[in-house]
Formats: C-alpha cells, sequence, structure tokens
C-alpha cells in the first residue's frame, strides 16, 4: 500500500501558433513542471487520420476488455463484471499516435 508515487504524465496539448492558453499545474508540481514545444509543425492531419483507421479496425476487431466494473450497494464494493463481448475499446488521442514519436522538442 503506497500513499504516494512519483510518476511522469505527458499532457499534450494543441495550440495553433500565435494562440494563447493557460495551464495551471499543481502547486506541488512546479518544482519539476516543464514545457516543451514542437520545433517544426507536425503532421497532425496525417497523425489523426491514422489514429481514426485504427480506432476503427480496433472497434470492428472488437478490442475491448472482456469485463466491466461495477458497484455492489449491498456490500459497498466494486466487483469486475465479465462479459461475453469486447467493451470499451481503447482507442489512442492522435496527439500520441506513433506517428508524432519522431517531433523535435525544444
Amino acid at each position: 500500500e503506497y500513499d504516494s508515487a512519483l510518476v511522469t504524465v505527458r499532457i499534450r496539448l494543441l495550440v495553433p501558433p500565435g494562440g494563447k492558453g493557460v495551464l495551471r499545474p499543481p502547486s506541488h508540481a512546479v518544482k519539476r513542471f516543464s514545457i516543451k514545444y514542437a520545433l517544426s509543425m507536425p503532421d497532425l492531419l496525417g497523425a489523426k487520420s491514422a489514429a481514426d483507421d485504427e480506432c476503427i479496425n480496433r472497434r470492428e476487431a472488437r478490442l475491448g476488455f472482456p469485463y466491466s466494473w461495477e458497484y455492489d450497494r449491498i456490500n459497498s464494493r466494486w466487483y469486475r463484471l465479465r462479459s461475453s463481448k469486447s467493451i470499451g475499446t481503447p482507442c489512442l488521442s492522435f496527439l500520441f499516435h506513433p506517428m508524432l514519436n519522431d517531433i523535435s522538442w525544444s
């Protein structure tokens, strides 16, 4: 059992050139917080198209999870409910598609 753990969280934001935004990290994370930007404009339309195609293929192949989590109100516990079909196909955001892995960051 752990009270805390060190983790790395990677968040990608799509902000057009000249655009503005506000990102507020938790106050305790400020010491370990950094922002990087792409040095060149990546092929986002190509990555979105590829991610959409992969997602459609995963859905058609029924590559989801064979269970879901349900809550038992009587026993006040969560349990895993098995299903005869796969549900909840996990599709990646196009911002994390492998096609964008070669981006040069600042």
